[in-house]
């Protein structure tokens, strides 16, 4: 006779191990059936883990035909079979609690099996940026690098780990990546000899203490050129470092892809905003701004030329609490490293009455402004001013020179480029006719006049050449703008701006991306240019949806949203990085 009650009895023993766990680990094996039929209890005899799949299970007490292993433990019976064979024991407990961390390889947190709380392993033995790349909380194995086995001796590299190595500094007349000409420098390692290209690291005003030479091959006053040092350096005596006060020029990280086009581009107006990107109402005097150049970078220094030109003569600064502006010598005149008074003055609206050069590099976001004067960006003064100009004492604007010089800058000046004459047109008047004085300007020649066009019936004809100079990194783009001011106050501080972008240098040193490491490259990089990549190949975190997926259907179990409806329990889980993720469980 068929044993029911033995059926009964196995049947309740799997289905109690059925509703335990659904994550055993290897079932036990068929039992022997009795008569002709098995009894398909599937690894829930003996099952001391009270897994389902029987988590440490015995022989069971029937099972399948042939003596297969265990399975699933749902309760069959079985047809005319042959006698099944011995189960195949359970491998082990579930690990649980504490125990997650044993392991040396076990970082961050957790999430408990048991009990579905959250296992806090740390990061004691493992950076945080190396768990989970591979498997998921598991500290990526890694041996790091050093500076002497990569054959680096200068600045700072990767040790593949996810750390930064600091291989030291040169001597002179050494300098990092640097290479005899006609040659490519190595990175990090020093040599003598002309640079690569990348020039220094970061941007200050050619001419001043640390920085480089100008274009003339001099420095300010006070200052030499020093010849030995590659690339070319100002120094006080033998004091040839930048003074720690030097702010690092402003910048923004960005997410894109870094780019460099080559040469000036010059972002367009709107109707309602000017080429910088602010209120076209927020300036009156934008249009006394003809136009700004720029060439050089890396090596040699970074030269932005701004040329204005107005009825009313550019303002070169303040002159008040002790500070004094360059005055004219002749005119055209010209003037090298010009005081350009107090750096406080400022118009009524707090822009700065003298000509200032702001730069932001936007390698990594073409639409960074962070360094703009509007955003609190630091003002840089130019280096050379040829032409005319004036000051104002005391805010008050001085009288203006006393005759036009037209586009005349002098001998010292840069050629203005043949783009902005054309928007500024503004040449002597014909032979015979003479120039009207800086008192008539409103009603005097009136073919002098045609020849300078400007608005409201009032004539362009000061003209003036601010030129900055500053080291700028090869291969960076750097957004600039220009603010001037004509010296008078009316209309909110007759104040303009203009902006454009440049591509400095050569592009020899466009920095490289993590696209450009294998896959196996984790942590920071050099970025070629002196400087680090953001973290390559970490690990990325989980999402809830992805720590929960669904049983059935395409509803997970758990949200990164709750809604109290379907998601309302906070349980937080795992990342998979070593983090944690707040999740919503869903009810019921």
């Amino acid at each position: 006779m068929f044993n029911y009650s033995k059926l009964l009895a196995v049947g309740i023993i799997a289905l109690t191990g059925a509703c335990s766990s659904s994550n055993g680990a290897d079932g036990a094996g068929s039992g022997a059936a009795a008569n002709n039929g098995s009894v398909g209890g599937n690894g829930a005899g003996a099952n001391n883990g009270g897994s389902a799949n029987g988590t440490n299970g015995g022989t069971g007490n029937g099972g399948a035909a042939n003596g297969t292993d265990g399975g699933s433990g749902n309760t069959t019976v079985g047809g005319d079979g042959n006698v099944g064979g011995a189960g195949t024991a359970g491998s082990g407990n579930t690990v649980c609690g504490t125990a997650l961390c044993a392991s040396a390889t076990a970082c961050g947190s957790i999430t408990d099996p048991c009990t579905g709380n959250l296992v806090e392993c740390g990061f004691t033995n493992c950076p945080q940026v190396l768990c989970g790349v591979v498997t998921p909380n598991e500290c990526y194995p890694c041996t790091a690098t050093t500076c002497a086995a990569e054959g680096k001796n200068c600045g700072s590299i990767s040790d593949g780990c996810g750390g930064v190595l600091d291989c030291g500094t040169c001597t002179d007349p050494e300098c990092c990546g640097c290479a005899p000409t006609g040659t490519t420098g190595v990175p990090n390692v020093c040599s003598s000899g002309s640079t690569a290209g990348s020039g220094l690291p970061q941007v200050c005003i050619a001419g001043s203490q640390g920085c480089l030479c100008d274009s003339r091959g001099g420095c300010a006053p006070g200052l030499t050129c020093n010849t030995a040092r590659n690339p070319t350096v100002c120094c006080s005596g033998t004091n040839c470092d930048l003074p720690a006060n030097v702010p690092t020029v402003a910048t923004c990280s960005g997410t894109g892809t870094a780019r460099c086009t080559p040469g000036i581009t010059i972002p367009t107006a709107s109707g309602t905003t000017d080429n910088c990107g602010y209120p076209s109402t927020s300036f009156k005097e934008n249009a006394f701004i003809c136009g700004i150049n720029a060439t050089g970078g890396g090596a040699a220094p970074g030269q932005v030329q701004a040329f204005f030109n107005d009825e009313m003569s550019t303002t070169l600064g303040c002159t008040q609490n002790g500070y004094t502006v360059t005055p004219m010598q002749s005119n055209p005149a010209y003037a090298f490293y010009p005081n350009t008074g107090d750096p406080a003055c400022v118009d009524v609206n707090g822009r700065p009455m003298r000509p200032s050069l702001f730069i932001t590099d936007i390698t990594n976001d073409p639409n960074c402004k962070a360094g703009d004067q509007q955003q609190g960006g630091k003002p840089y003064d130019p280096v050379a001013v040829y032409g005319t100009w004036k000051a104002a004492t005391n805010g008050t604007p001085d009288a203006n020179p006393t005759a036009f010089n037209y586009w005349d800058l002098g001998t010292n000046a840069d050629p203005v480029p043949a783009a902005i004459a054309a928007k500024c047109p503004c040449q002597p008047p014909p032979a015979g006719v003479p120039l009207p004085s800086s008192s008539g300007y409103n009603g005097g020649n009136v073919a002098a006049y045609n020849n300078c066009p400007g608005t409201s019936g009032q004539a362009k004809g000061f003209g003036t050449e601010a030129e900055y100079e500053a080291a700028l990194v090869s291969g960076h783009s750097y957004r600039l703008q220009i603010i001037g001011h004509d010296g008078d106050q009316t209309q909110g501080g007759d104040s303009g701006e203009a902006c454009v972008t440049f591509c400095a240098g050569t592009g020899v040193c466009v920095p490289l991306t993590c696209l450009d490491y294998p896959a196996t490259a984790i942590g920071q990089q050099s970025d070629g240019c002196g400087g680090l990549t953001p973290p390559c190949n970490t690990c990325k975190p989980a999402t809830c949806e992805q720590l929960c997926p669904p049983v059935t259907g395409s509803t997970p179990l758990c949200s990164s949203v709750g809604d109290n409806v379907v998601y309302a329990i906070s349980c937080p889980k795992s990342d998979n990085c070593g983090g944690t993720v707040n999740c919503y469980c869903k009810i019921g």
